[in-house]
């Protein structure tokens, strides 16, 4: 069984920005050095699935050489930020996902959640 990783894109969707240039760096280092993340005991395989916000993908990683599974969901709404929770639990759980990563304040109720907060200050 894959071991299923989702990263929520929702604050590193802005052309360059400090989140995204880190996120980039993250994403490449991943995927670079595949065999020494995630070095699990039962060596089970994993995937990372980035949740794209929006029908549109964020510039910093349509230029990048990054070759990864993206899921396009809902565009992420203040007003709506408690409803987000029930739809990223839907996705995560029809998409058989073991771990969500936030870079932003959206999470999970239903799977173990990280929370990745960058300031640039």
């Amino acid at each position: 069984m894959t071991f299923k990783i989702a990263i929520d894109t929702v604050f590193f969707n802005r052309q360059f920005s400090g989140i995204s240039k880190v996120w980039l760096n993250i994403l490449t280092g991943i995927q670079n050095n595949v065999q020494f993340i995630l070095d699990n005991q039962d060596h089970r395989p994993y995937e990372i699935i980035l949740l794209i916000r929006g029908q549109k993908m964020p510039e910093v990683l349509a230029i990048s050489k990054l070759k990864y599974k993206c899921l396009f969901i809902p565009d992420f709404q203040y007003p709506l930020m408690y409803q987000d929770v029930d739809i990223l639990n839907h996705i995560c759980k029809n998409n058989d996902i073991s771990l969500f990563i936030s870079t932003y304040f959206t999470y999970c109720d239903v799977i173990p959640n990280i929370l990745m907060i960058h300031d640039m200050i």
